[in-house]
């Protein structure tokens, strides 16, 4: 495990109405959870209108593999509010529509075998709701978390 800090960075905390000694602070204690073994990798950053206030990547998000700003995270039970609170926003904006098919933001959901479940059904709406009819898992998760594969390999497990 690689249990350094890749570029932490704070120098636009005042800019952005943050206290850098603090943030440094935060962005220690995220440090300290890689170090210990609470979490093999971590990235955060902070932001407030529009204005950088820090960001640090820690640790690996899979073995062989550090974190980094281009690193894809998996969701977690915990980001669920912040994707809903993202997805909002651009519902807000007129850039989607809840109740739009999921397939028309996501045309390779059509890409798994026929099913009697008629996946031209699903809304977004129904995703947020977890109200889609799909499974929570995929059957071969376990396999993959094992395997440390990434994130791509669940999606395409997922789609099947």
């Amino acid at each position: 495990m690689n249990d350094g800090v890749h570029g932490a960075v704070v120098e636009g905390a005042r800019e952005a109405g943050f206290d850098p000694h603090a943030l440094r602070r935060a962005f220690d204690l995220i440090e300290q959870w890689v170090t210990r073994g609470v979490v093999p990798g971590a990235a955060a950053l902070v932001a407030r209108g529009g204005r950088i206030a820090g960001e640090t990547y820690v640790g690996d998000r899979a073995p062989g593999h550090p974190a980094d700003s281009e690193t894809i995270w998996g969701l977690a039970s915990v980001t669920k509010p912040f994707t809903a609170a993202a997805v909002m926003l651009m519902v807000e904006r007129g850039l989607i529509a809840l109740d739009e098919p999921l397939a028309d933001l996501l045309p390779e959901f059509l890409d798994a075998p026929e099913t009697p479940f008629d996946r031209r059904a699903v809304t977004l709406r129904h995703v947020l709701a977890h109200c889609s009819g799909l499974p929570g898992v995929s059957p071969d998760n376990f396999d993959l978390r094992r395997a440390h594969q990434p994130l791509e390999a669940f999606v395409a497990s997922f789609g099947a």
